[in-house]
């Protein structure tokens, strides 16, 4: 079945003795032993097979057959499980990493790479460098085939439903909306992840934090919600104070955190650790030290909206898509391909024009016009580029392309869980009963970067009207209520998922004979057949 496996670079190549033991034709064992303890740039190979793949199973739970003008992405929430044209399912033992099925007779395995890794901090001028160079490691990977029918494991707790988690950032928590948001929750059985600031310094004097409404997170807590700190506090001290802050605070006593979700700039957020006194070793040992095991990227897949909610679809996220839903907002188009489908190189330049036109229009800076519109035309050229040519606007938008949904990395040689968003600001729109249904229907996930108490003009849709709840979100919310009831869906909080998405990482296959069986777990599985 197999005819050779071939490292993709150089490096590898010099670096890596591959091994591939034939132990039966149920059964295949692929080695990767590391010769020099290096870095490089992706660990991943190439898999070329004597056979035709006619199908594989996808992110849906659903077969999908194969076209030849695209590449097909299993990705490292879904099973790994392919068919060939003599219907001989092929499986990984255990779910690493993405597989990119090239042609129907070739897969890439990905194992190490910066979009199924996405990671970054920040350098100098805020250009954001992504974690690009890995460590080598010793793989030992097995391949198994049969042609009964195979199991596939369940991404969700109740088994095979969708999944909603909801990370709420308290940029625009007060007292008074936080007791609104705790009773809407509670009427419609919502568990969310809630973001607290520890202590009280901000620039808005009723800005919530821990220091003075410590009972009312507390009844948070007890709601059964999750509570993660959002940095510190809502502004930022100077240099020095706010990295002894760091250094010294204390845990609450009253409730567990163990996820920390960077806020703004502060100099000891994760993306700004370089840039701090502490350096990357004092400042893992910190945030490990302090119970912290789960992190945000930072990073949004895109933004939800009218038919875009599912996370693990990489095609939600693509240019055209972009378009079609915001045809008549051209401003709002180029933002978004320019944050999330640019480099870093024109993602700065869109910055600094941003920067130079406020300063132009308010007649401080003059002299800026010429370097403004040099800076706006290259960013323009792009973007008209891309919606323009047809390829540029089928492609997916390079940190969503292997759904980087939640995965593990290790810092200074501690391992922490990362989880990776889709921004919210229209809750109307994102949690419509359509959007729901094509959830429920692909069987999707969604990590919400959101803002309950968002009190912003620019934001349509957003969860209050003034010191109400909207009526749309009100009837958007009962229906998800329902869902909830029924075990349609599953809501989670951030470190209820990243616990049950690293179980379903341990999950192992093996053959007995002629077939393949789930070792001893908790995670829900189901045998399937093509057909």
């Amino acid at each position: 079945m197999i005819e050779g496996i071939y490292l993709k670079n150089k490096d590898l190549k010099k670096n890596y003795n591959i091994l591939f033991e034939n132990q039966n034709v149920f059964e295949n064992t692929i080695s990767l032993k590391v010769i020099n303890d290096i870095e490089v740039k992706d660990i991943s190979f190439e898999i070329k097979f004597t056979k035709k793949i006619i199908a594989y199973r996808s992110h849906e739970y659903k077969w999908k057959k194969i076209n030849r003008k695209k590449n097909h992405i299993l990705n490292q929430h879904c099973p790994k499980i392919i068919v060939f044209e003599d219907y001989t399912y092929m499986l990984s033992s255990k779910n690493i990493g993405a597989w990119e099925i090239q042609n129907p007779n070739q897969i890439l395995w990905i194992l190490k790479s910066s979009e199924l890794h996405p990671i970054f901090s920040y350098g100098k001028g805020n250009y954001r460098n992504f974690v690009d160079y890995f460590k080598l490691e010793n793989y030992k990977l097995k391949l198994l085939f049969s042609k009964k029918p195979v199991p596939e494991f369940s991404r969700s707790k109740i088994p095979f439903t969708p999944i909603i988690c909801f990370t709420d950032h308290c940029d625009f928590d007060t007292n008074e909306s936080l007791e609104k948001q705790l009773t809407f929750f509670s009427q419609n059985n919502v568990k969310v992840s809630k973001g607290f600031f520890l202590n009280h310094f901000s620039k808005r004097e009723n800005n919530s934090s821990y220091e003075n409404d410590k009972s009312l997170l507390l009844k948070f807590d007890k709601s059964g919600h999750e509570l993660f700190y959002h940095a510190l506090t809502q502004s930022i001290r100077k240099n020095k104070t706010a990295i002894n802050e760091f250094v010294n605070f204390n845990p609450p006593k009253e409730f567990l955190v163990s996820t920390y979700v960077d806020h703004g700039y502060q100099p000891y957020n994760y993306t700004l650790k370089n840039h701090s006194e502490l350096g990357e070793k004092e400042w893992t040992k910190i945030i490990s030290e302090k119970g912290i095991k789960n992190l945000w990227t930072y990073l949004d897949s895109g933004t939800s909206q009218k038919g875009i909610i599912n996370q693990l679809n990489p095609y939600s996220f693509t240019p055209k898509r972009l378009i079609k839903n915001h045809i008549f907002r051209p401003i709002f188009i180029f933002r978004t391909l320019l944050f999330f489908n640019s480099t870093e190189e024109l993602l700065l330049k869109y910055k600094l024009s941003a920067s130079h036109f406020k300063k132009i229009l308010l007649g401080k800076e003059i002299k800026l016009v010429p370097l403004f519109l040099t800076t706006v035309y290259k960013c323009l050229f792009y973007c008209i580029s891309t919606i323009l040519i047809k390829k540029k606007r089928n492609k997916v938008f390079k940190y969503s392309k292997y759904t980087p949904f939640i995965f593990q990395h290790k810092i200074k040689g501690i391992t922490f869980n990362f989880f990776q968003t889709v921004e919210v600001t229209n809750f109307e729109k994102t949690f419509s009963k359509k959007n729901i249904e094509l959830l429920i229907e692909e069987s999707g996930a969604i990590i919400a970067h959101c803002y309950f108490s968002s009190p912003l003009t620019t934001q349509k849709g957003k969860l209050f009207h003034g010191d109400t709840i909207s009526k749309i979100n009100e009837e958007n919310f009962a229906l998800l209520k329902e869902k909830l009831q029924k075990n349609k869906i599953w809501n989670p909080t951030i470190s209820e998922l990243i616990n049950f998405t690293t179980e379903t990482s341990k999950l192992e296959y093996h053959t007995i004979e002629d077939e393949i069986k789930v070792k001893a777990t908790t995670i829900p599985t189901r045998y399937i057949k093509y057909v």
